[in-house]
């Protein structure tokens, strides 16, 4: 039986190879009888399918990139793992985890990592450069520089955030999402100019591109949709007012009642702090065409309630980022940076200094503010300048005012869910120029079929129709 099987399977294969042959021949005769436009016209079109073929046969880079992969749970209280992989230039994020880590998957969720599965009130959740992504791991395509974070928690009241965490700073205006990297806008509401231009100083020095520095009333529609935005003013500015709306509905931290109000691992208020503290806390951006899920741009906010507040925030995030690893939003107060949102195991306190160019800050203001007080004496000269100097203050009040004057747009927009994360460092000049430039010999093989074909229609007109 085997043997009849095994000639009917070779008489088969024979009769295909005869036939492609004789194919083969019929149609190089047909090439070399046809006119001359038709042939050439054949053979371009023949050239012109060399490019899409070798896009869809092309094989898997076998350039490595080096890829950070981090393990937590109960938003970052307790560290499973944090390593680093090799993996191939084009491997996805599910990928890279396998070989991180022990996975097991339920179709194309990941359910459980390290022995730890979901269930029903716990699930995993993936950020990307500190951006909840919004697509199944083995979807997402890794960029050199990606850092990819997952953390076990509660889902039935963070099922859509947090959306995005502070405690990766600078990302993800160094890396971006997706390979995509958006400009940074740095927006200062009244007072806080000092603020912005540190944080601007402290972006470049990590290698951020593409950073300005904007007064809140002068940043422009695009740029509010389109731009990773670091917004420094107190709760009540615009801004920080309109963007209030996204942290009440889902993220850890929010305002209201004067108060800030940070809710626990299960989505319930926590516990609330008044003036002297502010906050650091991320999001995507709501404002973006494409949803507040639409993984293209986040805004972080430097607020508080009052003055020291918001400046004790921004010094922690400028001069001490590291005391935010892992964390997903904060609130500082003096010396001291609590982590949000408040874990299982109660309120987690950190000691930082908060301190740096307060004092002397209020001191100035003091001192300012004691010396408009004192009688001033009668001086024609001084009265001048003071008469000049207050001239550009009411010009730029004027034109303050007409700017903020302008329509923001409403956070009303329907906010698009994310495909994946379980329940629903882009690359750098340098390093792209690195995978550009070393590029192996065998990825150009097409060269060789092109200069077949080439040289084919070379020995087909030198012939000219000479009989078969």
């Amino acid at each position: 039986m085997n043997g009849r099987i095994k000639a009917q399977l070779a008489k088969g294969l024979n009769a295909v190879l005869n036939y492609l042959v004789a194919l083969n021949q019929n149609f190089f005769c047909w090439l070399k009888k046809a006119p001359l436009l038709p042939a050439l016209a054949l053979l371009f079109l023949l050239l012109s399918l060399v490019g899409p073929v070798y896009g869809f046969v092309k094989l898997p880079s076998k350039e490595q990139m080096s890829i950070r992969i981090i393990g937590t749970k109960n938003f970052g209280e307790e560290i499973v793992f944090d390593r680093r992989v090799e993996v191939r230039v084009g491997a996805t994020a599910g990928e890279a985890l396998e070989q991180a880590a022990k996975i097991e998957m339920d179709g194309s969720y990941i359910e459980a990592i390290e022995g730890i599965k979901g269930n029903q009130t716990e699930y995993w959740f993936y950020y990307l450069n500190g951006v909840m992504a919004n697509v199944f791991a083995h979807s997402y395509k890794l960029y050199p520089g990606d850092i990819q974070h997952w953390d076990f928690h509660d889902w039935t009241s963070y099922v859509m955030g947090p959306s995005a965490m502070i405690g990766f700073f600078p990302e993800p205006c160094l890396h971006g999402y997706e390979g995509r990297v958006v400009p940074t806008t740095v927006v200062y509401a009244q007072g806080f100019y000092e603020e912005a231009q540190r944080l601007k100083n402290k972006l470049l020095k990590y290698g951020v591109q593409n950073v300005q520095v904007k007064k809140m009333s002068a940043l422009t529609v695009n740029e509010k949709e389109s731009h990773n935005l670091f917004l420094i003013g107190l709760a009540s500015s615009p801004l920080i007012k309109e963007l209030n709306q996204v942290f009440q509905e889902r993220e850890v931290i929010y305002f209201a009642h004067n108060e800030i109000i940070i809710r626990n691992y299960k989505g319930k208020t926590g516990t609330t702090y008044g003036s002297g503290y502010g906050i650091l806390q991320a999001a995507q951006n709501p404002w973006n065409p494409k949803g507040s899920l639409g993984c293209e741009g986040v805004v972080a906010v430097i607020s508080g309630l009052d003055e020291p507040g918001v400046k004790r925030a921004a010094n922690v995030l400028i001069n001490h980022s590291e005391k935010l690893k892992y964390a997903f939003a904060a609130v500082v107060g003096k010396e001291k940076v609590i982590k949000a949102p408040v874990t299982s195991s109660g309120i987690k306190v950190l000691t930082v200094q908060t301190e740096e160019g307060i004092s002397e800050q209020k001191q100035k203001k003091e001192t300012k503010e004691a010396l408009e007080k004192q009688t001033p004496v009668l001086d024609l000269k001084n009265q001048d300048k003071k008469a000049a100097s207050k001239t550009p203050e009411t010009k730029t009040k004027k034109i303050e005012a007409s700017t903020d004057t302008n329509k923001n747009f409403s956070l009303s927009k329907t906010n698009k869910a994310p495909k994946d994360n379980q329940l629903t460092p882009v690359t750098t000049k340098s390093n792209s120029k690195a995978i550009k430039n070393n590029k192996h010999l065998t990825d150009f093989w097409w060269i060789i079929p092109l200069a077949i074909v080439i040289e084919a229609g070379i020995w087909w007109i030198k012939k000219k129709r000479r009989p078969y």
